[in-house]
């Protein structure tokens, strides 16, 4: 395989690993009965980012 396939193969699996990451440690955050608005009794937190 030649230098440029290398990097083009490593640079991918960089990209590929870091949006495993991402998605693997925003699991949790999903709620699939959530609406895009304020759920009754629960409010946004701007500091975490997710509901409360």
């Amino acid at each position: 395989m030649s230098i440029g396939m290398r990097i083009v193969v490593g640079v991918v699996a960089t990209i590929l690993t870091g949006g495993l990451i991402v998605f693997l440690t925003s699991v949790d955050e999903y709620d699939p009965g959530a609406s895009s608005s304020a759920t009754a009794g629960r409010v946004w937190s701007e500091e975490h980012q997710h509901w409360h």
